[in-house]
């Protein structure tokens, strides 16, 4: 049983469509047998080169700069170099090397359903969708300038840079400017949203633009614009904006109820859609069963291959995560008694997204740029961004391009556990990502909360 290399911008959503009968995996670009027989070793060098080459740029000018008198100065230069360098990287691969992202998700879902909303066909009833309503109309104007999966990996990169002008521009108004541009420069120099974001145009960053939007405008009290850039995430990318609505609810305790009930408007507007012939929960009911890239469920299945497919092991990946969040959540309201502000509200999401990764059924690393950037305010701003932090990042950075894009990993559970070096290398590299998006949790975790890190003198929050 051959378990593939899937490093050519891997399209993770297709696979279990296209009733593929081979595991995709990507390990440093090696093809491997799960009974231990190394075949066809082919090293993937260029993206090998790529990930530690970034990673190490943002950790060299991290380290270098951190405390010097002209940090902020050089910093705001590096992150001006590096968005010049991105865009150069984005038009050298889409012009020369378009062979490359081939299967990336952008040219399989979001292009067919571009073109077909501009043929007047709607999306949930004229095609099938997985997105919002409203995400291959934001496409559009992209699609239109430049035909391809270059426009939509142009129009990522253009709402991420959007996201990181508003972030450090608020930030400056607030006197974090330092240590938001610091989190912004571990951002930018991460593979984690070079790849996924500049290249291949994944569209998670467009929840981190609404979010980003949605907290900075609850933070100087505009209810009606933080609820319609909260909104628009969800009618406009994914169910996946979700997960940040809590943060935006509760950034602040005036004001809360309006917001959490202009959130619960725009859930129910979904409704409307019912009257056209659109059904608003067909995103829920094509995910529910899906794959996943690996996280803790992983791990267990590959240990415990027992407890592949059974109703427990669905209900608990199901409950678990929900009861984490809900936790996190109360103790955030309960320990910050007074205004929770846009520093804790980043770092609450930050937090759930961590919780999401390592606890939910369906995961994928290209999920990490919706809040990454919150997460790394958050650290910076609360002085926790140590070593242990820095190197949790760094790592996932390095592996932002491996993905296991199964059917909870079912190849791999069917050769049993201890089944050759494959085996092994891939529990030890599972148990690696979640050990360090567990490092990143118990570093934003709010403080007075058990297991987690205590926050510095310094923290002004």
């Amino acid at each position: 049983m051959l378990v593939a290399v899937c490093f050519s911008a891997p399209n993770c959503d297709n696979l279990h469509a296209r009733g593929e009968g081979h595991a995709a995996v990507g390990i440093s670009g090696v093809e491997i047998g799960l009974h231990g027989k190394l075949d066809n070793v082919d090293f993937d060098i260029e993206k090998l080169v790529f990930c530690v080459g970034v990673t190490v740029l943002g950790l060299v000018v991290h380290v270098v700069l951190r405390g010097r008198t002209d940090e902020l100065p050089m910093l705001r230069r590096g992150i001006a170099l590096l968005v010049f360098l991105r865009v150069a990287s984005l038009f050298a691969l889409h012009l020369f090397v378009p062979h490359a992202v081939q299967h990336a998700d952008a040219l399989t879902y979001y292009l067919p359903q571009v073109e077909s909303v501009r043929q007047g066909l709607l999306p949930y009833r004229d095609f099938a969708s997985s997105y919002g309503p409203m995400f291959p109309y934001l496409l559009i104007p992209g699609n239109v300038l430049w035909p391809g999966i270059g426009g939509v990996a142009l129009t990522m990169l253009c709402a991420e840079i959007g996201m990181v002008w508003m972030w450090l521009r608020h930030a400056a108004r607030n006197g974090t400017e330092l240590e938001a541009t610091r989190a912004a420069w571990l951002m930018l120099a991460s593979p984690l949203t070079w790849y996924w974001t500049a290249l291949l145009g994944y569209n998670n960053v467009l929840i981190g633009l609404g979010v980003m939007a949605a907290l900075i405008a609850a933070d100087r009290g505009y209810v009606v614009r933080s609820v319609l850039a909260a909104g628009a995430t969800l009618w406009g990318v994914k169910l996946l904006a979700l997960l940040a609505w809590p943060a935006v609810a509760w950034c602040h305790r005036e004001d809360q109820v309006k917001r959490t009930l202009g959130l619960a408007v725009c859930c129910l507007l979904l409704l409307g859609l019912l009257p056209l012939g659109m059904d608003p929960l067909q995103p829920l009911e094509r995910e529910a069963e899906r794959y996943s890239g690996g996280n803790l469920w992983t791990i267990l299945v590959m240990i415990r291959p027992c407890m592949y497919g059974t109703p427990v092991l669905g209900v608990m990946a199901m409950v678990l995560p929900g009861a984490v969040i809900l936790y996190l959540v109360w103790f955030h309201l309960r320990v910050r008694r007074r205004l929770l502000g846009f520093q804790d509200a980043c770092g609450l999401y930050g937090a759930i997204g961590l919780v999401f990764m390592i606890l939910s059924k369906k995961t994928f690393v290209m999920y990490e740029p919706m809040f990454l950037p919150f997460l790394l305010h958050a650290l910076a701003v609360r002085n926790r961004l140590d070593v242990y932090a820095v190197a949790a990042i760094a790592f996932l950075g390095l592996s932002a391009t491996t993905q296991l894009p199964v059917l909870w990993l079912a190849d791999i559970v069917a050769a049993g556990p201890g089944d050759g070096a494959a085996w092994w290398g891939l529990l030890a590299f599972q148990g690696a990502k979640v050990g360090a998006h567990g490092v990143l949790l118990a570093s934003v975790w709010p403080r007075r909360l058990p297991f987690g890190r205590q926050e510095s003198p310094a923290d002004p929050a």
